[in-house]
């Protein structure tokens, strides 16, 4: 199949198992997408991808009003290897989470880690919700797999717990800390990067970061930036050094 016909096909994630001749049973939501929203039929084509076996070309044969289920046909695109990205951060508020979530996808984050910080201003998180959004995100940039979605725990119960082998990298604003990213980036380790809640890290916080050695505080800037904003900045700094 040609690459400009292989765009315009619809690309679903499915946690199953993709083989030649493999029917894979879509989701109530993904199947009334295809049938209600985009009027697709039996015998159209899609793409699937499940994160391990690459991208395949699948075509829809059972076509119900509840479900669809789609036939295996061949791979289109082996798996990419890509390095581990994590991204902690405090959970926002709907649109600012939806916006960092989907930018955080497509930027290629592996695995998105909320953190409750004493400036949280919604200390609950919805991993179902935050797993469709960056499914969906993966779907349209067209990546071949989903970050993993950690669950809600504690600054402090986060730190307890991490590697201490792995670099930690703590976005500053407005701090006397002038090392920039790319003065403080380990390259081949795999990269995590933490970045405070609106209202930033309180003080209390910066000293227990300050005490853990894998933690490298680096600075964004003297501007005080929205907590997703700063996120999204990291994310980009990183991918932009580490292809360098």
């Amino acid at each position: 199949m040609k690459e400009s016909h292989q765009k315009k096909l619809t690309r679903l994630y499915v946690p199953e198992r993709l083989t030649p001749q493999h029917m894979v049973l879509l989701t109530p939501d993904q199947s009334h997408h295809l049938l209600t929203v985009l009027r697709k039929k039996a015998g159209d084509q899609v793409l699937l991808f499940n994160g391990m076996a690459g991208e395949w070309l699948a075509v829809l044969t059972s076509v119900s009003k509840k479900q669809i289920s789609a036939r295996c046909l061949e791979q289109v695109r082996p798996q990419e290897k890509s390095s581990s990205l994590s991204l902690a951060f405090s959970p926002l508020k709907k649109h600012r989470q939806d916006f960092l979530i989907e930018k955080a996808t497509e930027l290629g984050v592996t695995h998105l880690m909320p953190v409750d910080m004493n400036h949280t201003n919604l200390p609950v998180f919805n991993p179902e919700k935050v797993l469709k959004q960056s499914r969906e995100a993966a779907e349209q940039c067209e990546r071949l797999s989903i970050p993993l979605i950690h669950p809600l725990e504690k600054l402090a119960q986060m730190l307890k717990s991490w590697p201490y082998d792995r670099p930690l990298y703590v976005a500053l604003e407005r701090a006397s800390e002038t090392n920039s990213l790319a003065d403080v980036l380990e390259k081949n380790k795999e990269a995590a990067f933490l970045v405070g809640p609106e209202g930033g890290f309180s003080p209390e916080e910066v000293a227990l970061l300050s005490h853990q050695s894998f933690v490298k505080f680096f600075s964004l800037g003297p501007l005080v930036l929205r907590a997703e904003t700063a996120a999204i900045l990291c994310v980009g700094l990183y991918q932009q050094l580490s292809q360098k």
